[in-house]
């Protein structure tokens, strides 16, 4: 699937400036070597999904973090209920249910 070694080892400003801005489909191959051309090929996909990841959050909702945790409680509380049931038979159950 594309990935090479030299692909997962980490570069210096200068080197992510020159892989970004290589430009892939003009090149031809025998300009650049495979190491880096692969590596930049690598970069650029993942900074087109990483982009692509930002702009979508930027477009959600303002409400949306807010809607987000509301339904994580609303879980939590049901994986309470079904962990600790209520009492029954007079036992008390582990957790005071106070859920507002």
């Amino acid at each position: 699937d594309g990935i090479d070694e030299t692909n997962l080892m980490p570069c210096g400003y200068n080197e992510f400036l020159e892989l970004m801005t290589m430009d892939l489909a003009t090149a031809k191959e025998a300009d650049i070597p495979y190491s880096q051309r692969s590596r930049a090929t690598s970069m650029q996909r993942a900074w087109k999904k990483f982009k692509g990841d930002l702009e979508h959050i930027a477009e959600s909702p303002k409400d949306a973090p807010k809607q987000r945790m509301v339904m994580l409680q609303i879980l939590l509380c049901k994986l309470i209920d079904l962990l600790d049931p209520k009492e029954d038979e007079g036992d008390p159950s582990l957790v005071k249910r106070d859920f507002r």
